[in-house]
């Protein structure tokens, strides 16, 4: 194998496929083991700068990174530098096997090769799958990017030279494109639980069995993006009817469960698409204009995740722990696979620590049977809480592709793609202890004309997002509020 002299102390030949091994492993190891010094020593320098560029990245610039991991540009330019970093290894291998004197055969040639094959040809092709796959998540389930940035051109004006004669020179200026966040106060965003059912979801909107979106979870989150970088959580209950909608827009009130808040997405799609105009499509108008008048802000922008796709996603993260503080039973449990003709379980959540999969981690979420509205509504926030904190990066790396699968299947926005570098920047501000969540429960309920709708104090509810928005230490202290996920030891349920 080269080390050990021959009976005349001539330095064994070197073999073709360990040098190539060598330098599949460290670019210029095997330019060294072939007595390539001078190469060797560059190649070594490169593979320095490479390493120390990582670490550098790794141990300093997280948020830098990240938003190259979110903007597609980024992207392709990465993808672009593993290809070329791939020539590079692959230039360092074949000088390698080139220089050695031998060209060895065998069974441990091939062996050595195949590795060396390996090491040279897995790294980049992973790296480029997943880079692939991120870029495919972006540009496929976020908006477009924002309007390019406008061109001024500014007329000619006359320059003086230094030799006395005059000129005249035509100056161009580009606007910068704007944050997510300017002109805004508060960024305010509908995150949105759909009860459309797998069997539904690949049906035209058109055809007659197509039953559309009933958002039964609606949270609107609105994040300040200045010091102190505060993050609001208005839970709005599926039944309330009395929201308002502007004169002229939307159908007239009928008093019965469509005026439910809940049915806003499906009523504007099923039944009459063309009286609920704006920038996307009815179902997503209807909805933000009747959160935002509801709190009397602007909601920004939406994104809304089907059942199967919370199953999915849960599952995608290899599940989530829950303390469940107690039992739960559903006896007749919709297991949300059809809307016409759902199967029926009975579903049981223990008390206690519990690993829960996507399906059960869902009937947490869902099950009300025995229980009501509210304490439902508390368990979504708990569930959503745990998936926040129980996030990592090597959670998300580990299950990358799972992870954009399930968003990409069942996540529906219109976030603009080149705008989520700007939440990354906002990552390293947000701190959960600055979440508060002003939950709109029995307290808020006034009396309803009929008895399958439910009214509340829509002045009030107001004033209170209102308080929670410009002062969320005093709407702490006055309305008693808790953070993201205070009180998910107790229970709500009978």
């Amino acid at each position: 194998m080269g080390s050990q002299s021959d009976r005349n102390g001539t330095p064994p030949p070197h073999r073709a496929s360990i040098a190539a091994l060598l330098s599949a492993l460290i670019p210029g190891w095997g330019q060294s083991y072939t007595g390539r010094r001078t190469l060797a020593y560059s190649l070594f320098a490169v593979d320095l700068i490479l390493v120390a560029s990582l670490v550098l990245v790794v141990a300093r610039f997280q948020i830098e990174a990240l938003r190259i991991w979110v903007s597609p540009e980024s992207l392709v330019a990465l993808m672009v530098f593993n290809a070329l970093l791939l020539i590079y290894r692959t230039l360092a291998v074949s000088g390698a096997f080139t220089a050695a004197q031998v060209r060895d055969t065998g069974a441990a040639m091939a062996g050595r090769m195949a590795l060396a094959s390996v090491l040279l040809v897995v790294p980049h092709l992973v790296f480029g799958y997943l880079a692939w796959i991120q870029y495919d998540l972006i540009t496929t389930v976020f908006a477009p990017p924002l309007a390019a940035a406008p061109t001024t051109t500014v007329p000619p004006s006359p320059i003086t030279t230094a030799s006395g004669s005059t000129t005249t020179v035509a100056l161009t200026t580009t606007t910068a494109v704007p944050t997510i966040w300017d002109g805004v106060d508060r960024l305010n965003i509908a995150l949105l639980g759909s009860d459309m059912r797998p069997d539904q979801e690949d049906l035209d909107p058109g055809s007659r069995n197509y039953l559309g979106h009933r958002t039964d979870i609606m949270i609107v989150v609105s994040i300040n993006p200045s010091p102190p970088y505060d993050v609001a959580l208005l839970p709005v209950p599926r039944f309330l009817s009395n929201f308002e909608m502007p004169e002229g827009y939307g159908v007239e009130p009928t008093l019965d469960d469509w005026d439910w808040i809940g049915h806003v997405w499906r009523r504007a799609e099923d039944i009459a698409p063309e009286l609920y105009p704006g920038p996307g499509r009815p179902g997503e108008n209807a909805v933000k204009t009747a959160l935002g008048g509801l709190f009397d802000i602007q909601i920004h922008y939406y994104a809304l995740i089907t059942v199967g796709g919370f199953i999915d996603l849960v599952d995608a993260f290899g599940g989530v722990t829950i303390d469940v503080p107690r039992r739960i039973v559903d006896r007749n449990y919709d297991t949300a696979d059809d809307h016409n003709a759902a199967t029926r379980t009975t579903m049981v959540i223990e008390e206690g620590l519990q690993r829960l999969d996507g399906y059960h981690a869902l009937a947490y979420a869902r099950i009300r049977s025995q229980s009501h509205e509210f304490a439902r509504m508390h368990r979504q926030r708990c569930v959503m809480s745990a998936l926040i904190e129980q996030s990592n990066p090597f959670t998300l790396l580990l299950n990358f592709e799972q992870i954009a699968t399930a968003i990409k299947d069942n996540v529906l926005t219109d976030l603009p793609q080149d705008r989520l570098v700007d939440f990354v920047d906002m990552l390293s501000n947000l701190d959960t202890n600055n979440f508060t969540t002003l939950p709109i429960d029995t307290s808020y309920e006034i009396a309803a004309p009929a008895s399958n709708i439910r009214w509340y104090d829509l002045d009030r509810i107001k004033a209170d997002a209102q308080l929670l928005l410009s002062n969320p230490e005093r709407a702490r202290e006055e309305l008693g509020l808790t953070g993201l996920d205070t009180n998910c030891e107790e229970s709500l349920d009978p």
